[in-house]
């Protein structure tokens, strides 16, 4: 069946089917299923937020900004 993923978290994810109904099913009963993507956009990106302590210093905050723009 084909579906399109709208939210992954981290004990589950969020699928719509082509019919709207929402099907959330537990990441661990997905281990065992095989899941193809077939439309994978080169210009899909994920964002992150995080806290840097303030007594970080800059040189580990640019090792760190390398280090994720890999």
């Amino acid at each position: 069946m084909q579906m399109i993923v709208e939210e992954i978290n981290i004990l589950y994810t969020v699928f719509l089917p082509f019919d709207n109904v929402k099907v959330s099913h537990p990441n661990w009963q997905l281990l065992s299923k095989p899941i193809g993507n077939y439309s994978k956009n080169p210009d899909m990106s994920e964002r992150i937020e995080f806290s840097i302590d303030v007594s970080t210093g800059i040189g580990t905050i640019d090792q760190l900004r390398t280090r994720v723009k890999g």
